[in-house]
């Protein structure tokens, strides 16, 4: 295992603002438009101005990859910063955090705005801009076998989760039903109608054994957050949310070549960031997880250390992700699942409103330490982010 050797950043980080956009089915908007609107959301909670941001930072829509984003950005925004970067790829909100503290910590910017804004809904039907491969070997070695969409690869680990462990089968509907819940109590969220256990099994099977409820829900919208230096964001108009630690781990690419699931990156991504905090996970009061799948969470419950190997299932089962029942609640606006896919980007943003004080019906009491993640690919790739209220 590797560890991340620095113990903290070189000084205070901090998360300033943050906003997201409407979700669902919005042709009226462009992808540009989307961006545009989420930052500057996130500008005003920030009490902000565009002119003000000398680092934008972007990742390119999946459904419109497009070159030079963050400049296009920037340029309809009417700036010129110092720093414009486009990023392709998963853990689109663990490396674009990365990337904003990086740029701070080391003095090369002072406020940087992480963006992510596509639409994944009205394009879902006809994408378009430039062609994007998974990868070539995943072309020659996989596709041909029906390798091709996210839900047959996550379908593959949670056969293997179920064959290794014996897990129950109603691990899965165990974090759909947790998150509808959570949804419920959102405004916003895109997914809000109740799922029980006797509705699960009705319905529409996706890739054996995840159903519909088991995948991410594809909306268009946008979402973004600022980061700054502590010191700044204290003169702000929001309360500052503290970044003390990040971490990832690089695993595989291909399904065929991912090593066993105990062995996902997540136990080392979680290692480098919770050592920098300092903290451990008995010490998180809100967890935000990427879910892009329900298998994903519960592989990210036991790499993280919140249940043993092997009992995620029967930790979902027994209410431990559930507002009102958990130690440590999870994903508590609905997640990827119910909330909106957003490329992860929700997840830093529910965490600063749980941290804030700010969630509403779905507030946990007294929250003062979040971790949250992002994925890419087949948990490929994982970041880990701790956050905390200042």
């Amino acid at each position: 295992m590797t560890f991340n050797p620095r113990k903290a950043f070189t000084k205070p980080l901090a998360i300033a603002g943050i906003g997201n956009t409407e979700v669902g089915r919005l042709p009226q908007f462009s992808t540009l438009e989307l961006q545009a609107k989420a930052a500057r959301l996130a500008l005003d909670d920030a009490g902000l101005a565009p002119g003000d941001v000398d680092a934008w930072l972007c990742q390119t829509p999946f459904t419109r990859p497009t070159f030079f984003n963050a400049e296009s950005l920037a340029e309809y925004m009417g700036v010129d910063p110092s720093v414009a970067t486009t990023v392709a790829g998963g853990t689109v909100a663990g490396t674009l955090l990365t990337q904003a503290v990086s740029l701070v910590e080391s003095g090369l910017s002072e406020v940087a705005i992480c963006v992510f804004g596509e639409s994944a809904n009205t394009a879902s039907r006809g994408v378009t801009g430039l062609p994007a491969s998974f990868s070539a070997l995943g072309d020659e070695y996989e596709s041909p076998y029906g390798g091709i969409p996210a839900p047959i690869h996550y379908a593959l680990l949670a056969q293997r989760y179920l064959h290794d462990y014996n897990a129950p089968k109603e691990s899965f509907a165990a974090v759909g039903i947790s998150e509808r819940k959570h949804a419920a109590m959102t405004p916003g969220a895109f997914r809000q109608d109740a799922l029980t256990w006797e509705s699960y099994p009705e319905t529409r099977m996706v890739a054996e054994p995840l159903r519909v409820p088991d995948c991410s829900v594809i909306t268009d919208g946008g979402a973004a957050f600022i980061v700054t230096s502590l010191e700044r964001a204290k003169s702000l108009r929001q309360p500052p949310i503290r970044v003390l630690g990040v971490g990832s781990k690089s695993t595989h690419w291909m399904v065929a070549q991912a090593p066993r699931l105990q062995n996902f990156g997540v136990k080392d991504s979680a290692a480098q960031a919770l050592g920098m905090a300092g903290v451990t996970i008995q010490d998180i009061d809100v967890a935000e997880l990427y879910d892009c799948f329900s298998i994903a969470l519960l592989l990210q419950l036991e790499g993280l250390g919140l249940c043993g190997e092997g009992e995620a299932g029967q930790f979902a089962i027994d209410g431990n992700l559930e507002l009102g029942k958990a130690r440590c609640p999870v994903n508590t606006d609905g997640g990827l699942l119910a909330y909106a896919h957003l490329a992860g980007m929700r997840r830093v943003i529910e965490a600063c409103l749980q941290l804030r004080g700010e969630a509403g019906d779905r507030q946990v009491a007294n929250a003062k330490l979040a971790v949250t993640t992002s994925i890419a690919g087949w948990i490929s790739n994982h970041h880990t982010m701790v956050l905390a209220k200042d």
